[in-house]
């Protein structure tokens, strides 16, 4: 399963690198599937539509997914007591929420021009996307070996219906591109599988530090 997970991991990094050095070169291929996607949605905008994602993007925004990753390892550390859950699963969202703060800054891709709600920074990738994705794992993992198998299926459903929606809201709102959300999911499953990889090299360093307390019990989810 670990040897899967970051063949796994690799090849989405692979595709992230990729649609990244279309953007740093401004590929034309590129160019129009954004383009096509912008007129797309374009096309579907509306009163009502404009006012639901407005409010699927603030409950999708960084600050709020963060801001719940705390609460949950809050919850574990303190309720649960599964301290190293409650670390390594706060961490995952943090250090991964740097890293896509590090992109936006290293790629330095300007919005979209055609934003119906004002935002600032850089575009690539969707930081509302990225964390979304990562809190989102973070509760699959959690719900993975304590429900039945249709409970799983309906959680995955639900969770990645979440993840197309604020990504989606992202697009509909012209706050970023399609490829900016799409790399955001490529780069939160990549290092999500890679985090879940190394579960049990992290536990040991854990462990040394910090024996006979709270541990994962859990195996991530496959997906």
């Amino acid at each position: 399963m670990k040897t899967k997970k970051l063949t796994y991991s690799y090849y989405l990094l692979i595709l992230f690198l990729f649609l990244t050095a279309n953007v740093v070169f401004h590929t034309a291929a590129l160019k129009i599937v954004d383009k096509g996607a912008h007129h797309f949605v374009k096309h579907l905008h509306s009163h009502d539509l404009t006012s639901f994602f407005k409010v699927i993007a603030h409950l999708g925004s960084p600050a709020v997914a963060i801001g719940l990753s705390v609460v949950l390892a809050l919850y574990l550390f303190f309720i649960r007591r599964q301290t190293f859950s409650a670390i390594y699963l706060a961490g995952i969202q943090l250090s991964g929420s740097a890293i896509a703060e590090i992109v936006k800054l290293l790629v330095r891709r300007p919005r979209p021009t055609y934003k119906l709600v004002p935002d600032t920074g850089y575009s690539f990738p969707s930081g509302h996307t990225f964390t979304t994705a990562i809190l989102v794992f973070s509760l699959l993992f959690l719900l993975s070996n304590q429900a039945t198998t249709s409970r799983r299926i309906i959680a995955y459903v639900l969770a990645w219906t979440w993840i197309f929606l604020v990504a989606f809201s992202r697009v509909y709102l012209g706050d970023h591109f399609t490829s900016d959300v799409l790399a955001s999911v490529l780069l939160a499953s990549a290092y999500w599988l890679l985090m879940t990889a190394m579960q049990n090299k992290l536990l040991d360093y854990y462990l040394r530090f910090i024996p006979n307390h709270g541990l994962i019990s859990q195996e991530a989810p496959h997906d």
